[in-house]
């Protein structure tokens, strides 16, 4: 009489600790699929383990705990680097990134235990149900909140260019689609093996995991195709030299510190002058003073772009009447600086403005960073004399380019290549840099555009449109995070007008297709009896 209440605390405890030890399991795969981890292989796995354990249908308030833990611990350590600006901001961001795992996680607990006995069909249904789900969400992760789309699934794949070429069609919503359901395919296909070991049934076609194998598969094609499209492109050639002043953040504003940030901006782009760039680069809000609005800073920078006779493309800042504006700046020899100049359209919350700053004026002493940024309209373009002829860049400011939309636009609009300047070196020298750079990777691939990106510390250099990382501004002992300057040739579209992207010209499709898929999930209880 007392065995039975004995043996079923003991099955309890058995499945508390193995929902522990595979929650764990996945926190540690999904970590390790971005940078640092540096395993992007893992990305294909790493929801697996948590998958497995909830087809065995475990407790509800069990499971809920366990998602909380793993989502919040996962978002906690990918964006450590946040802690160096703001410890309660980092927590709070995690938090609320994690309830979106949480709330997957939950579907999936809803749904993967009452398909376990059904038919193939029914099982696909399901699986491509959820992996839309996730397409979804990453993608409300675009506007919640005025937007933090940071690491979605298929950044994780940002140094595998092969399987990158589906972001060309379906932007990287169709690659962390084809991740998250191959993940959802082989947790089937195991929970199916595994009963049919263990119960004596003969074995069936397990529909779901040769579909995902196939999409998987197909990826090679795509970049088959990708390749021959790319070398039957027109293309022309730049360098460009890229000054990576390394100014620490904090100090940048410090007017003591101002002589030393325009004497190093001298010396490199002076030193760059002499070699045989065709333009300089410079990072995001690069000289202490705003470029229009302090004629001085205005009148410094023409003299210099003159001295080297190379044009400058800076991020700066501009001071107009009453209204301040981050952007990106042309300045040409002996013209001096062009108009238009690009203004930053996506502002930082609590960085470079305070949302509902009219409604809580009490915010103004939790935040004090002074009169708010104004976000730019319609997208200027840059134009860079090169010679005979003239390099038509899309500007992307600071983390601009974790938003797909605004690359878009500006490909559409006949960019042949984009420019990203930012100042990662608010986040020490972490995994922060490199996490932004792997946005960069999917922009050029979503766009076929190539990337040239400019940071205060790091991470600088260049990326195809295919997506392969060209050069890398690095320093032995130092990695990306360096004072220094380097000059590299890139390739670009000669005919950006004519050859665009099935993304840039159709964008977010795929998202409505997952939303159509996830529409599955309400069939279930009726299909899976």
């Amino acid at each position: 009489m007392l065995r039975r209440p004995q043996n079923a605390k003991e099955s309890r405890e058995k499945t508390r600790f193995l929902g522990a030890a595979l929650g764990f399991l996945t926190w540690l795969l999904y970590i390790s699929a971005f940078p640092l981890g540096n395993v992007p292989e893992a990305a294909y796995i790493f929801a697996v383990p948590l998958l497995v354990w909830i087809f065995i249908e475990p407790p509800w308030g069990r499971s809920i705990l366990i998602f909380e833990c793993v989502g919040i611990a996962v978002w906690l350590w990918l964006l450590m680097w946040l802690r160096h600006v703001t410890v309660g901001g980092w927590i709070a961001l995690s938090v609320v990134l994690g309830q979106l795992f949480v709330l997957w996680c939950m579907l999936a607990r809803w749904t993967l235990p009452r398909i376990a006995q059904v038919n193939g069909s029914v099982r696909l249904f399901a699986l491509l149900g959820l992996a839309g789900a996730w397409v979804v969400l990453e993608w409300l992760r675009t506007w919640l909140f005025s937007g933090f789309p940071w690491l979605p699934l298929a950044a994780s794949q940002w140094q595998r260019p092969v399987i990158l070429q589906v972001l060309a069609w379906a932007g990287f919503y169709g690659l962390s689609f084809l991740l998250i359901f191959f993940n959802l395919a082989l947790a089937s296909y195991g929970q199916f093996w595994w009963r049919a070991r263990t119960k004596g049934i003969q074995r069936r076609f397990c529909l779901e995991f040769y579909v995902a194998v196939l999409l998987l598969a197909g990826t090679l094609g795509l970049f088959f195709i990708s390749l021959i499209q790319e070398r039957a492109q027109n293309e022309g050639l730049s360098r460009v030299g890229i000054v990576q002043p390394y100014t620490p953040a904090r100090l940048k504003w410090d007017p003591k510190e101002a002589q030393e940030n325009w004497q190093v901006l001298q010396r490199f782009t002076e030193a760059l002058g002499h070699s045989d760039v065709d333009w300089v680069l410079w990072p995001e809000s690069a000289t202490p003073l705003p470029v229009i609005g302090n004629q001085s800073m205005c009148a410094w920078v023409e003299a210099l772009a003159t001295e080297v006779g190379r044009p400058i493309v800076m991020g700066n800042l501009a001071h107009e009447p009453e209204a301040w504006y981050n952007g990106i700046f042309v300045v040409l020899p002996y013209q001096g600086l062009m108009q238009p100049y690009y203004v930053k359209r996506k502002l930082v919350p609590f960085g470079e403005y305070v949302p509902f700053r009219s409604w809580f004026p009490g915010l103004d002493k939790v935040v004090p960073i002074g009169d708010d940024f104004l976000p730019g309209g319609e997208a200027e373009l840059l134009k860079v004399p090169l010679g005979e002829q003239v390099l038509i860049c899309g500007g992307l400011v600071c983390y601009e380019d974790i938003f797909p939309q605004l690359a878009r636009e500006v490909s559409r609009k006949g960019a042949q290549c984009l420019v990203v300047v930012t100042n990662d070196a608010w986040y020490g020298e972490e995994a922060g840099a490199y996490q932004h750079a792997a946005h960069s990777v999917l922009r050029a691939v979503e766009t076929r555009r190539p990337v040239i990106r400019s940071g205060n510390g790091g991470w600088s250099g260049w990326i195809d449109g295919m997506g392969s990382i060209r050069e890398v501004l690095i320093k032995s002992g130092k990695g990306v995070y360096f004072r220094g300057a380097e000059s590299l040739v890139f390739h670009y579209p000669m005919d950006a007008d004519l050859k665009q992207s099935f993304y840039v010209q159709w964008g977010d499709w795929f998202v409505l297709l997952s939303g159509v898929f996830s529409l599955f999930l309400l069939c279930i209880r009726q299909l899976g009896t």
